[in-house]
C-alpha cells in the first residue's frame, strides 16, 4: 500500500507540472503542493499514514496546508479520541510508550486502523483551495429510471441544490442505487466531492461494481478493511462508516445507504464520526428499505413498488417440529428436502440463510449430498458457504454472482445490499433471535430482483412463529398494498 500511494504522488507531480493555467482546476496553491493536496485534502491521519518527509510535513504544517490537532483529549471529566470519537473511559488504557518513553494513554477502538497515542498528534488538512474538475455527462449509465425511480431521484437532486437532507424509503429491489444517479452525476458534474457509506463490506463491493460502469470519468475509490485503495482520496468514495473517521469536512454529498443496519444503526460513534466526514453546508442522502421510527421522522419520499413493478414476496412458512433436534445432529429436517422437491424453477441457484457460522459450516455436506442426489449439482465446490470472517467471501459472493456456484449458504451478512439475478431463498431456524423483522424484509428481498425472473420464493423454515417473523409479513403485505407511484 505504502509504495502505491508513493507511486501516485510521483504520478500527480509530474502531471502538476504540465499544469499551466487549467480551466478544470481552480488552483490557488503552488503547482509543488498539487499532488498532496488531492491526496490529503478533507482527511484526518495519523503520522504514520502520512507517507511524506519530515521536511515535507513541516512545510506543509508551517504554510497551514496540514493542521495539527491532538489526538486525544482529557479532561476531569471526560477523555475523547478526536479521530474516532470514542468517549467511552473503558476503551481507553495506558502504555508504556517506546516512542516518547512515557506512560500514556492510547485509544483502544483505533486498535484495528493504525493505534493512536496520546503522545503523537493528528494532521488534518483543512486547506480547500482545491476542487476536482467540473465535467457535463459524468453519468454514462445507459438504463432508463421508472417513474417512481425518477420521482425519487428528483427529489434527491432538490435536496442537495437546497442542501437539505433526505430520506429515501425504497422498497428492496426498487433499485435504490440507480436512483440516487443522477444526485451523484449533479454534485460531480459541479467538481463537488461525494461519499456513499455503508455499514456492511459488501454493500460498499456491490455499489462500486454498479458505479464503476456508471462513471467512467471520475476518480473512484472503494474503502474498507484490505481495500487496495484505502490510501486513494478519490472525487467519489464509497466507504463502510468505519473507514470515514479518516475524513473530516471532505463531502458535499453524503449518502448513507442501508442506514438501519447493524453497527450503524446502533453505535453513536458510527454516527459521529459519518456526519463529521459531511461539509457542514452539505447534504446527507439516507436510504433504506426497512427505517426506523426515528429516521422516518426525516423529510422522505416513499418508493413502494419494485423497479419491475412486481409485489414483494412474501415468505412461505414452513413449520418443522423437529427443527431444533435435527440442526443439532447436523441434519436437515424434513421441510428442507419437501422445498427442493416442490421448487416450480429448480434452475433458479439457492441462497440459505442460517443463523450461526456454526449452522454454516455444519450443513453444507448434508446440503451438498441433497442436491446432487436430485442431479441439482454435479459437484461439491458448487456448494459454499460464507460468513463476517471468511477471507474468500468476496469471491464466493462473485461467483455465486456469475452463476459459478449454484448454492450458498450465508449468516446474515448478505441480508441486504447485494443482488443476485435469480435465486429461491431459504431461511433455516427463521425463529431464531438473530433474525429480527427488518433483516428478515430484506432477507425476503433477495428474491425476485430481475425482470427477468421477478418471482422467486422465500420459505421460512421454522419451530415457532415470532413476533418478528410476523411483522416482517405484515410489512412486506402492506407495502404492497400501498399506492403505487
Amino acid at each position: 500500500m505504502r509504495e502505491k500511494i508513493k507511486k501516485v504522488i510521483k504520478k500527480l507531480a509530474g502531471e502538476s507540472n504540465e499544469i499551466k493555467d487549467s480551466s478544470s482546476y481552480r488552483l490557488s496553491i503552488p503547482l509543488k503542493i498539487y499532488p498532496y493536496a488531492l491526496l490529503y485534502c478533507g482527511k484526518i491521519l495519523t503520522k504514520d499514514e502520512l507517507l511524506i518527509s519530515k521536511q515535507k510535513l513541516d512545510y506543509l504544517i508551517k504554510e497551514n496546508y496540514f493542521k495539527v490537532i491532538s489526538s486525544i483529549k482529557q479532561t476531569t471529566d471526560n477523555i475523547e479520541c478526536l479521530r474516532c470519537k470514542n468517549n467511552y473511559k473503558e476503551y481507553f488504557a495506558m502504555i508504556d510508550c517506546k516512542r516518547c518513553s512515557k506512560t500514556h494513554l492510547y485509544c483502544r477502538t483505533c486498535l484495528q486502523m493504525n493505534r493512536v497515542l496520546a503522545c503523537e498528534s493528528l494532521y488534518y488538512w483543512h486547506d480547500k483551495t482545491i476542487m476536482f474538475e467540473e465535467k457535463e455527462h459524468v453519468n454514462q449509465w445507459q438504463g432508463k429510471l421508472t417513474n417512481a425511480q425518477q420521482y425519487g431521484a428528483d427529489k434527491a437532486v432538490s435536496a442537495f441544490q437546497r442542501q437539505t437532507d433526505k430520506l429515501i424509503w425504497a422498497v428492496t429491489g426498487s433499485g435504490k442505487t440507480e436512483i440516487v444517479f443522477p444526485v451523484i452525476a449533479h454534485a460531480l458534474e459541479q467538481g463537488k466531492r461525494v461519499c456513499v457509506a455503508s455499514p456492511r463490506t459488501d454493500v460498499v463491493k456491490e455499489f462500486r461494481l454498479r458505479v464503476k460502469s456508471a462513471f467512467k470519468d471520475v476518480s473512484i475509490a472503494a474503502l474498507y478493511a484490505g481495500s487496495e485503495e484505502q490510501g486513494i482520496n478519490a472525487q467519489l468514495i464509497i466507504s463502510t462508516n468505519h473507514q470515514l473517521l479518516r475524513f473530516k469536512r471532505t463531502f458535499d454529498l453524503l449518502i448513507i445507504d442501508e442506514v438501519d443496519a447493524y453497527p450503524y444503526s446502533s453505535d453513536q460513534r458510527l454516527k459521529k464520526i459519518t456526519q463529521r466526514s459531511r461539509k457542514k453546508q452539505g447534504t446527507t442522502i439516507y436510504l433504506t428499505a426497512t427505517p426506523s421510527r426515528a429516521l422516518k421522522k426525516l423529510p422522505t419520499v416513499f418508493i413502494s413498488r419494485r423497479f419491475h413493478q412486481h409485489s414483494l414476496i412474501i415468505p412461505q412458512l414452513k413449520y418443522s417440529t423437529q427443527l431444533n433436534k435435527s440442526l443439532k445432529e447436523k441434519r436437515l429436517p424434513q421441510e428442507f428436502i419437501q422445498i427442493l422437491n416442490t421448487r416450480k424453477k429448480p434452475q433458479r441457484q439457492l441462497l440459505i440463510f442460517v443463523p450461526t457460522v456454526k449452522l454454516s459450516t455444519d450443513l453444507i455436506e448434508e446440503i451438498t449430498r441433497l442436491l446432487k442426489s436430485q442431479n441439482l449439482i454435479k459437484n461439491k465446490t458448487e456448494v459454499k458457504s460464507v460468513h463476517a470472517s471468511d477471507e474468500k467471501r468476496g469471491e464466493k459472493v462473485n461467483k455465486f454472482r456469475e452463476q459459478k456456484i449454484y448454492c450458498l449458504i450465508t449468516t446474515t451478512i448478505l441480508e441486504r445490499g447485494v443482488t443476485f439475478p435469480s435465486v429461491d431463498v431459504i431461511v433455516i431456524q427463521a425463529d431464531n433471535q438473530v433474525f429480527n423483522s427488518a433483516g428478515l424484509v430484506q432477507i425476503s428481498g433477495r428474491a425476485g430482483r430481475s425482470s427477468a425472473d421477478p418471482m422467486g420464493h422465500v420459505y421460512f423454515i421454522i419451530n415457532n412463529n415470532t413476533e418478528a417473523i410476523k411483522k416482517s409479513i405484515f410489512d412486506l403485505k402492506y407495502m404492497n398494498n400501498l399506492k403505487v407511484r
